[in-house]
């Protein structure tokens, strides 16, 4: 018997119920949405140059910087950046970027850029320290709606994580590394409601498993492929 899936993030701390009528809009064969100016995993690109720290946020006279120690090993590790809007009494400090030093190497491992208002807008994270992007999360509102990763380093988004108000939705992912979503996960209040795989290449779930609820607890259902509409019939 399958057992139920749990989704656990705690570096990305999202958490919270997903509303059922969410699932209403998810199929098999949707792709994720295109952002502007945006690239994706391959077009980043490296996090670091070996000459240097790895930091990204900018850095010029009109923005303030402040650097914390938060280890305690007198080795700051977390930069955050700055710009000052007004003057005097007015005067406040909007967050531009901030950037991470994780395992304590001396190189930065997570970005995170903050729109007009120092609200999230993007994330770009080396999770295995290896100098290159792995993991970018997007940002609406303050909220993730959507995560990209890099789970076999070779330069690709090969998983991405779709939300809604800050919960999981939706997984596509690579499965066997050909460039073309094969699985498709649906997701409610953290848990996996049912699993489509596409076995023929054509980037649409040709058939689906679904997760078992746990015992004394109803959930949402997870959405229905249309019925396959029967043939017209012939005369004899």
């Amino acid at each position: 018997m399958r057992t139920m899936w749990r989704l656990e993030l705690p570096v990305m701390g999202l958490g919270g119920l997903l509303t059922a009528a969410l699932l209403l809009a998810c199929s098999g064969s949707q792709q994720s949405a295109e952002r502007p100016g945006y690239g994706g995993i391959e077009g980043e690109t490296k996090l670091r140059e070996p000459e240097n720290d790895g930091r990204r946020c900018p850095a010029d006279e009109n923005l303030v910087q402040e650097s914390l120690d938060t280890s305690g090993d007198n080795v700051a590790d977390v930069r955050k950046v700055y710009r000052v809007e007004g003057a005097g009494a007015e005067a406040r400090k909007v967050l531009v970027c901030r950037e991470m030093d994780l395992n304590h190497d001396g190189r930065k491992d997570i970005f995170r850029f903050y729109n007009e208002d120092g609200r999230p807008l993007r994330e770009m994270m080396d999770g295995d320290f290896d100098g290159t992007v792995d993991g970018v999360s997007l940002f609406e509102e303050g909220r993730v709606v959507q995560q990209e990763m890099d789970r076999n380093n070779d330069g690709r988004t090969d998983e991405t994580r779709h939300f809604v108000q800050g919960n999981l939705l939706r997984v596509e992912r690579d499965d066997n590394n050909d460039g073309r979503i094969d699985v498709w996960e649906h997701w409610a209040d953290g848990d996996l409601l049912r699993i489509g795989y596409d076995v023929n290449a054509d980037e649409v779930a040709d058939f689906w498993h679904r997760a078992p609820p746990r015992a004394g607890e109803e959930r949402p259902e997870a959405p229905q492929e249309p019925p396959e509409e029967e043939p017209a019939p012939t005369g004899d």
